[in-house]
């Protein structure tokens, strides 16, 4: 598995803090994630980053350090699966998982007592969410959300993917662009679309959660 580091700046202004204005005509305006900031602030060199999950080798993370309840105990479940994000467990214990920034799913499987990871959709646009249901394998890219149906059966020759859901709204570029599924009481499928940037108005379909029919596609 991986160890990652975040670091958070929490900026803390006074009440009724003055900001950083637009720029005089000609200038060039301050990025999206600094526009908004107090002016107290405006010289820091802090900034957003956007982690890199590049993952660690198995003997790496000092899990003889790590302290749990008693009763309980940890260790690593399966390795070799770099930039994991999201995991989606199956009607046969195939355990999946999806990447935020890269462009794989691997499906985790049971050898005898001895799991065995296997990649099986590769060069997907940031495959971030994913749920399993009823024998079919949801993910959802950036851009939109695909079905697999009958996949587990099919882990070396995956099915071809059926359209969802496409997310057609050219504004929806850099900023908050993964998504994550939920399947509802309804058996509709729950989504978000996130906002451009964290300061930013966003439009009418940004900032918000969808539903969609994953039969119909019916949005």
């Amino acid at each position: 598995m991986k160890l990652n580091k975040l670091v958070i700046a929490l900026g803390l202004m006074a009440a009724a803090p003055a900001f950083t204005k637009a720029p005089a005509a000609g200038g060039n305006p301050p990025p999206p994630w600094k526009q908004g900031i107090g002016t107290d602030s405006a010289t820091a060199t802090l900034h957003p980053f956007s982690p890199n999950f590049t993952g660690a080798e198995v003997k790496d993370p000092p899990i003889d350090k790590l302290k749990v309840p008693a009763g309980f105990k940890i260790e690593v479940w399966a390795e070799g699966v770099p930039e994991a994000r999201s995991l989606a467990l199956s009607d046969k214990s195939t355990v999946f998982v999806s990447n935020r920034l890269a462009k794989n799913i691997y499906a985790v499987i049971d050898r005898g007592g001895k799991r065995e990871v296997k990649t099986i959709l590769k060069g997907l646009n940031s495959p971030s969410g994913i749920i399993f249901s009823k024998g079919t394998l949801f993910v959802a890219e950036r851009d939109k959300i695909t079905r697999y149906d009958g996949i587990e059966d099919n882990l070396d020759n995956p099915p071809a993917p059926k359209l969802v859901f496409a997310d057609t709204d050219p504004t929806n570029g850099p900023g908050h662009f993964w998504k994550y599924l939920a399947m509802g009481p309804d058996g509709k499928l729950y989504f978000n679309i996130g906002s451009p940037q964290n300061i930013t108005t966003p439009n009418y379909i940004q900032a918000a959660i969808h539903r969609v029919d994953p039969k119909t596609g019916k949005f």
